[in-house]
């Protein structure tokens, strides 16, 4: 079982690959089958990660992508 957490706002294409690539190389390096590698992606918003500090270091990701997307309607 493979398990990966990362920032959100990447495009299904991009996490079907990812996807697809983890399982490759995972199958590659230990030698098991394709079919028994399961994945998971979690995917959260910037400002649910901190780095340390206790800061949310890419919190401003998930501003810019609402503020453009607001931009792109108005």
């Amino acid at each position: 079982m493979l398990e990966i957490t990362f920032i959100s706002g990447r495009p299904k294409e991009k996490r079907l690959g990812l996807l697809k690539a983890l399982n490759d190389a995972v199958v590659s390096a230990a030698a098991i089958s394709p079919d028994d590698l399961l994945i998971t992606l979690y995917e959260t918003p910037g400002e649910n990660i901190s780095f340390g500090r206790g800061l949310a270091q890419r919190a401003h990701v998930a501003d810019q992508k609402v503020e453009a997307a607001h931009a792109a309607q108005g």
